[in-house]
């Protein structure tokens, strides 16, 4: 190895994932063909040589192009240029070093600016970006971990848990304490007030339709408390079949697999197929997806091309600018759960059907609710059958608890025998697989429910509107009151739920951008007019009393005209919501697990 090999290596173990990564003895010794066939074995390193591929290939010929094309099929012996090898491993370090700096630069001055703004408000001072030590020098893991909750606690972002007992009698109605300060479990529960909720998910109140708790009944007497192992190891019963096959049938799919959670589903499911596709594979996400979407394409490892919120434009730019030939795979939501913001579903299809992607779609909030039949925003739409795979929820519209997917039955199989979160985990208790089963088929024959759901929607948000509150842009059940504070949404949710007898709760970072917190509305069918009337009463006069103590007047305003449809909103906003993403709309997803922390 040369000696400028060799302190391009030394410069750059520390900051490059690969050098980091790869023992000492081979790094100082093996020669750069045998490095650079590991190095196309390393997720960033194979990018960054693609990527210098791709601009050779616009620019004059020459040996180094072929070279790293041979150099990464696994076989060095096949690159016989030393020299030309060398300066492709130390172009790939460089642009690898400078994408994990550029990012480091970003979550840096983020965090830098969060810190010193809340310290500023608060007086309290800023955070030391020092890792804590003791005396002796050794990490503090209490002073670590004290840090990061102190922060958050500045920052408006601690979450505290309200104690909200759900009644099947008083549905939507819940028994809290009387001391709205007391946190955890009371035994027994006494004294207690009642509360309005108008935040749950349980969007339909189906969590206490007789059909679902008639059959969760009888499958706790039939099967007992759980399902006793794994699906393949004593954890698979007649009711798991049978949920898997009704689902199928209600999206119009070859097949189903049913996990515990949705967020489950997820990311074994994006995870297992993108590790499948290959190391070439390359993934099309829309910058607001869910937490759990991300996390399945960062722990498959692929390259990702993250494109502006419904953006069809921008889109199509990505997957035009991918190789032909790479395997593609575009993820989205149909229904976004803290805008209310809907995908043109037809229109996303099209795209990624030109390009030879697939496509896969989270209904989470919309099965049950959206279609003739609850499929969700795919069959209102008359788009569903386009869509490979298909994922949701079984504890929101359907009132219980878990997750699915329904597709295509090769990609389900293939979820099915690789996916890690879901052959290594016990599987859903029959009681919960019995209860979904009722509330699925409830939901396919009946579409009283979705209607009173719908006009109790459509009548709390003209009574929001008629108080001036500032309403977000959205033609769902989501019902966004935009705050745009951590602190004000804090203690518009606080004094609702103490001095009003309302539980609302607020929505801030990470859930949403710092800037963008809302409070989040959810009307169900069993909502009445007078609840309605105290909610609009309550959270004005809340907002009042607010504001007046946090000078934030421009808050409260109005919109001086109707709000713009979500995907107009979006483009006149693009410039602002650019500058302040959510945690999982930076380039490459990296801070997710940070922020989610």
């Amino acid at each position: 190895m040369s000696a400028k090999t060799a302190a391009k290596m030394a410069s750059a173990a520390a900051r490059c994932p690969f050098l980091h990564k790869t023992p000492t003895q081979i790094t100082a010794t093996a020669p750069p063909t045998v490095l650079l066939a590991l190095a196309s074995k390393c997720p960033q390193m194979k990018r960054a040589l693609s990527q210098q591929q791709q601009q050779q290939q616009h620019q004059q010929p020459d040996s180094t192009s072929s070279t790293v094309a041979e150099c990464t099929q696994g076989e060095p012996a096949r690159c016989s240029d030393e020299a030309t090898a060398a300066r492709a491993l130390h172009r790939a370090i460089d642009g690898v070093v400078a994408a994990e700096e550029g990012a480091g630069r970003v979550a840096s001055a983020a965090a830098a600016t969060a810190t010193a703004a809340a310290a500023a408000h608060s007086g309290a001072p800023a955070a030391d970006a020092d890792a804590p030590t003791t005396a002796q020098g050794v990490f503090d893991y209490g002073a670590c971990f004290k840090r990061e909750l102190d922060q958050k606690k500045r920052d408006n972002q601690y979450r505290v848990f309200k104690n909200v007992n759900r009644e099947v009698s008083k549905y939507p109605r819940a028994v809290s304490p009387a001391d709205p300060h007391v946190t955890g479990a009371l035994e027994p529960l006494t004294p207690t007030r009642d509360m309005d909720v108008w935040c749950s998910n349980d969007y339909l109140g189906m969590s206490r339709h007789p059909r679902v708790i008639e059959a969760m009944a009888e499958a706790l007497h039939t099967y007992g408390a759980g399902s006793g192992g794994t699906r393949n190891i004593g954890g698979t019963a007649n009711v798991h079949f049978a949920l898997e096959e009704q689902l199928a049938q209600l999206h119009r799919k070859d097949a189903g697999l049913i996990f515990n959670s949705c967020y489950a589903a997820n990311e074994a499911t994006l995870c297992t197929l993108l590790l499948k596709m290959g190391p070439d594979a390359v993934v099309f996400s829309d910058e607001l997806n869910h937490a759990s979407m991300i996390q399945g394409m960062r722990h498959a490892g692929a390259q990702k091309r993250i494109f502006r919120h419904n953006d069809l434009a921008h889109l199509e730019q990505l997957l035009s600018s991918a190789p032909t030939g790479a395997p593609k795979l575009v993820a989205f939501e149909s229904l976004y759960s803290m805008s209310g913001t809907v995908a043109p579903i037809a229109d996303i299809v099209a795209l990624a059907r030109k390009y030879n992607a697939i496509t896969f779609m989270d209904e989470a909030h919309a099965v049950g609710i959206c279609g003739e039949r609850g499929a969700g925003v795919g069959e209102e739409q008359g788009a569903m059958a386009g869509v490979d795979l298909i994922s949701a929820t079984l504890g929101k519209a359907y009132g219980c608890a878990g997750g699915y997917i329904a597709g295509r039955a090769d990609l389900v199989d293939t979820v099915r025998s690789f996916g890690a979160g879901f052959i290594f985990t016990t599987s859903m208790a029959p009681v919960l697989a019995a209860g979904a089963l009722a509330s699925v088929r409830h939901l396919m024959e009946s579409g009283a429910e979705r209607g009173a759901q719908r006009r109790n929607s459509e009548l709390l948000k003209g009574k929001l509107a008629a108080a001036n509150l500032p309403l977000g842009a959205s033609a769902t059940h989501i019902i966004p009151v935009r705050v745009g504070q951590a602190q004000l949404a804090s203690g518009l949710m606080n004094e609702l739920y103490t001095d009003h007898d309302i539980y609302l709760q607020a929505i801030n970072y990470p859930t949403v951008p710092v800037g963008q917190e809302i409070l989040r509305v959810v009307a169900s069918p069993q909502h009445t007019e007078a609840m309605m009337d105290r909610l609009v009463d309550s959270l004005t006069a809340a907002w009042k009393n607010q504001r007046s103590a946090l000078n934030r007047s421009s808050l409260f305003a109005a919109p001086a005209s109707a709000p713009a449809p979500p995907q107009q909103q979006h483009q006149q906003h693009q410039h602002q919501q650019r500058r302040r993403r959510p945690p999982h709309s930076y380039p490459e997803h990296r801070q997710v697990v940070a922020a989610a922390c």
